[in-house]
């Protein structure tokens, strides 16, 4: 096994230029809240985006456009363990892994700045930390409101709230390691163009990443 040299981190701020819905669970809502939660921490109650979820989204849409003959096979992650892909972000199947997860995403948290504004609304309107937006589907042959099924009330992280965003890179000996900085700040890119969480295609989950202006920063 090659030797670690340290680690890359890249910081910045992930803003959500659009409501984001990344879904939680219905057992941590209050008796009135809605059916369709935003996921937030246990203790505090206050939303945040998953690594997980970041990681996964950017993932697939570099799988989309540089392994799009193996995504296409079966729809599942690439699990050759020795492309770009699997090295950054890691094998789909641990028989292939060859080496080291390269990519390390943290869960990334509320900024100060938008944490006291969404403390200021739910002080000032009972705004909890978040909005919900009410969907109904649309009888085609009336252009009304279906009367068999009621409205859908969807929660969502609102529009110009900002996360803190880090993303650290393993270095190894002889690792590429500014081609890899590279790779994970195209499929960001793409996730700008695309969307992030849940109903992308209604007009969810647009997002922008501001890198801090300083080169990555070296830990070791």
């Amino acid at each position: 096994m090659r030797k670690l040299l340290g680690h890359r981190v890249l910081s910045g701020k992930l803003s959500c230029l659009t409501g984001v819905r990344i879904g939680g669970s219905k057992e941590t809502q209050e008796v009135g809240g809605t059916d369709n939660p935003i996921l937030r921490h246990p203790i505090n109650h206050l939303p945040y985006i998953p690594g997980s979820s970041l990681k996964g989204k950017i993932r697939s849409l570099l799988e989309q456009k540089h392994r799009a003959d193996r995504v296409m096979r079966d729809g599942k992650p690439c699990d050759c363990g020795e492309c770009k892909v699997c090295i950054v972000f890691g094998c789909a199947a641990a028989k292939n892994t060859q080496s080291v997860t390269r990519s390390i995403f943290r869960d990334c948290v509320l900024t100060e700045e938008s944490l006291a504004r969404l403390e200021t609304a739910r002080e000032e309107l009972g705004v909890p930390y978040s909005e919900t937006k009410t969907e109904v589907l649309i009888d085609r042959r009336k252009g009304l409101s279906h009367s068999n099924i009621g409205p859908r009330v969807q929660e969502r992280i609102p529009e110009g709230t900002e996360f803190k965003l880090e993303i650290v890179l393993r270095e190894f000996e002889g690792d590429p390691v500014d081609d890899y900085v590279k790779f994970i700040k195209e499929g960001v890119a793409l996730m700008e163009n695309d969307t992030l969480g849940g109903s992308g295609t209604r007009g969810y989950g647009k997002v922008r990443v501001i890198w801090e202006s300083k080169a990555p920063q070296e830990a070791h």
